[in-house]
């Protein structure tokens, strides 16, 4: 059996270095039928492409991507160059029509809701800054503390504006 392999990479070594199909098959009658297949095999194979065919197409490639990068029409760029931050703007109007949404619905909550919490400490962060009658200053609702929990002087009872309260 090792005998029969030997001889048939034999027959196709001659076939691929060139000898002829018939001299061959004369050389190994009992190889013909299998020769005449693999030399019809090997007449199908396309012919592979030579490395400087694949170099040469390569470069024709490269040379017609740099002409159309030089001919793209620079104002695309300038129009459509925004849309690469799309995402993190869709991002950031969800965010801020979502915080919209809870202010408003903070607004008209009532005591006992949930977002009654949000719309105290709203409004006591808004007011911390605000100048005279606003909450850092001690005006707004004189039955309400302000923000420190400290009742401001003008929320005491019996005290005027002149008046800090000593003997007379």
């Amino acid at each position: 059996m090792a005998q029969r392999e030997e001889e048939l990479e034999e027959a196709l070594r001659l076939l691929r270095e060139g000898a002829p199909l018939e001299a061959v098959a004369a050389r190994y009658p009992e190889l013909a039928p299998a020769l005449r297949a693999a030399h019809l095999l090997e007449r199908a194979r396309p012919p592979g492409q030579s490395l400087r065919a694949e170099l040469a197409s390569r470069a024709a490639f490269l040379r017609r991507a740099e002409e159309l990068r030089a001919a793209r029409r620079p104002w695309a760029g300038i129009l459509f160059g925004w849309l690469r931050y799309a995402r993190a703007g869709a991002v950031l109007a969800g965010i801020l029509l979502i915080a919209g949404m809870l202010h408003l619905l903070a607004q008209q909550s009532l005591p006992g809701d949930p977002l009654y919490g949000l719309k105290r400490g709203g409004a006591g962060l808004a007011g911390a800054d605000a100048g005279p009658g606003g909450a850092a200053s001690g005006g707004g609702d004189p039955g309400r503390p302000p923000l420190g929990g400290i009742p401001s002087p003008r929320a005491a009872p019996g005290l005027g504006d002149g008046d800090l309260g000593g003997p007379d």
